[in-house]
């Protein structure tokens, strides 16, 4: 049982009565699609139409099967009183051939199954499109959500009126399709409320049916209509469908999305989307004669306002692959001619985009890029949503496209000593430049470098938490042994660590020594890399200044938000300590991650990564 048999009782005389006055009728039997196609294919030869018929997705169904695919009601007068109608301006259409497919504005052709729901597919693809005309967004909404939420309006039985799907998303916007996926059933619960509302519309208009009229409004975007179905349009393959032929099936809606006056030996016709899948017809679309069917009686459209800000994901978008704690770069474009955001919001989704609760930036105010350090995600599958903000509100938005990656981090980072790598011979106060190989399939993120006497495993910083492009240079320093390796540990975005020596020792020449610096040490401003690094409890942060200024020490984290200031006072030329122990201005300990050290010291700034482990 489908759930949709309407069961109506008969006296049996009655029956008996009407079995032997009334002659069968050949239509009330149902032929094989064989003879059927065989007949379709006969009357196009012998009336010289245009189109091609052959077996499809929907051919083999039965007489029952196919009205339940229509399930468009007509309007009526009170519905047609309700609707402001679009005042067309009798502007001249040059255009022979329009298409808003070959404009990337419209979404690949849905499939109904057998329900139905075309009163939900039509519209709900038409707002598809005029997203992507006035906001650029790619969305794959959920008709489902109308299906299930809106029982009232209509059902896979009765069908429903199409305008209904537009007050429904006019009151409750509409969900991704990942929220709340098509299954072709009004028993499915209505659960949209987790999810993230990610569409509206404003107002929708009724389209005369005139084909200058339906041009002019095409050319704001899609439209959707209604057409009498007969049994042959099910046979459709390609080509412009003319003529009705044989038993009348229902009603069925569709999306306009353009127009060719050359198809039909010019007497020209529709370009429509279907809600049939990809499998039938033209992967979904097909031509349809002007005024054939009825088509465009009580068409609609809809009233969309573009966004203030207009935003557009760049990347990621979908299918990319990144290793978890590898730097993800999320970059979006925004439309100058529009509002220019004053802040922007990132989410993550892990469920495929049915929701977005994970944030990732909050109040993001420069430029079009935000470095992203991909966490670790249970299903290794997420998409975002960045959401543009004006004057305090959203003021447009845009998701990934689909699905990208985040796998997790199995392999550990390899380092390689270059130089100096045994037997190469230094005296104090020489610069001696270290170089090194390192790899890792997520990249690597910062390495330590140190030195020690030889055979002694003391090992003493030379640089920790560096940047890992190679080479460092190091000032032999003067209280050195003779015999000398120098150790590198190289780190990954998952801390996993790697670690290499000198294959032998190098050696200092204590017979040569540098001239006594004349006066007062000379200082340079820099900040230096805090040691430890990565820490858990406390860790030193070392500056030195050049001339007398004011400095300031601070700590944020990965969203830009201060974390705490370590110092702020007056300082004269010289070296400096300072320290911090992993926790806020409150004194709370933060969360084990990625934090950022910076100093301001009159005109210089610097800024250094810290890797804080609780």
């Amino acid at each position: 049982m489908t759930g949709c048999a309407r069961s109506i009782f008969v006296p049996s005389i009655l029956v008996f009565i009407l079995t032997l006055s009334i002659p069968m009728s050949p239509v009330l039997a149902e032929k094989s699609e064989d003879e059927e196609l065989a007949e379709i294919r006969k009357m196009i030869e012998e009336k010289g139409y245009h189109w091609s018929a052959g077996k499809t997705s929907v051919s083999w169904l039965s007489l029952e099967e196919k009205r339940m695919l229509c399930g468009c009601i007509p309007a009526s007068e009170a519905d047609l009183a309700q609707m402001p109608a679009f005042v067309p301006t009798g502007a001249a259409i040059i255009d022979s051939i329009f298409d808003w497919r070959a404009l990337g504005c419209v979404t690949p052709a849905k499939d109904q199954l057998g329900c139905g729901s075309c009163w939900i597919f039509a519209p709900v693809g038409e707002l598809e499109s005029h997203m992507l005309i006035y906001d650029a967004r790619y969305e794959d909404l959920s008709e489902q959500m109308v299906l299930s939420c809106h029982k009232t309006a209509g059902d896979c039985c009765r069908g429903g009126k199409p305008w209904e799907t537009y007050k429904f998303i006019m009151k409750e916007g509409i969900a991704d399709e990942a929220c709340m996926p098509y299954g072709g059933s009004t028993t499915i619960d209505c659960e949209f409320h987790g999810c993230n509302i990610i569409a509206n519309m404003t107002w929708y208009e009724s389209v005369l049916q005139d084909v200058d009229v339906i041009k002019e409004a095409l050319l704001r975007g899609p439209v959707t209509t209604g057409f009498d179905v007969y049994y042959n349009f099910y046979y459709y393959q390609d080509g412009c469908y003319e003529g009705p032929s044989g038993t009348y099936i229902g009603r069925h809606a569709v999306v306009i999305v353009g127009w060719s006056d050359k198809m039909c030996s010019g007497e020209g016709a529709w370009l429509c989307k279907n809600s049939w899948g990809e499998d039938w017809g033209m992967d979904g679309f097909f031509y349809i004669k002007y005024d054939c069917c009825d088509i465009g009686r009580i068409g609609t459209q809809i009233v969309y306002e573009q966004s203030p800000a207009k935003l557009t994901i760049a990347a990621p978008n979908g299918g990319e692959t990144f290793i978890e704690g590898s730097d993800c770069n999320i970059s979006w474009i925004v439309d100058r001619h529009r509002a220019i955001p004053d802040a922007i919001n990132i989410y993550m989704s892990i469920d495929g985009g049915a929701r977005y609760p994970y944030l990732v930036v909050e109040n993001f105010e420069s430029g079009s890029s935000f470095v992203w350090k991909t966490p670790t995600i249970p299903t290794g599958k997420a998409r975002v949503l960045i959401e543009a903000v004006v004057d305090g509100v959203t003021g447009g938005m845009d998701t990934s496209n689909d699905i990208f990656t985040i796998e997790p981090d199995y392999l550990w980072p390899e380092v390689t000593v270059l130089y100096p790598n045994g037997g190469e011979t230094f005296a104090p106060g020489d610069t001696v430049c270290i170089e090194w190989i390192a790899t890792d399939n997520a990249g690597i993120d910062s390495v330590n470098i140190y030195y020690s006497e030889y055979g002694s495993y003391v090992y003493i910083p030379i640089a920790v938490g560096e940047e890992f492009e190679s080479p460092y240079c190091w000032v032999v320093p003067e209280d050195i042994g003779d015999e000398c390796i120098v150790k590198i540990t190289a780190y990954d975005p998952s801390l996993w660590k790697d670690t290499d020596l000198s294959d032998d020792p190098f050696y200092i020449d204590q017979t040569v020594t540098g001239e006594e610096p004349e006066g007062p040490p000379a200082y340079t401003n820099r900040l230096e890399q805090n040691y430890p690094n990565p820490f858990n409890g406390t860790t030193t942060i070392a500056y030195s200044v050049a001339e007398r200024c004011d400095v300031t020490v601070r700590i944020y984290d990965t969203a830009g938000k201060l974390v705490r200031i370590l110092e702020r006072m007056a300082r004269e030329p010289g070296r400096y300590e300072t320290v911090w122990r992993g926790t806020d201005a409150e004194g709370r300990a933060v969360a084990s991650g990625v934090y950022f050290c910076s100093i301001d010291a009159g005109p210089f700034e610097e800024t250094r990564k810290i890797v804080y482990l609780r």
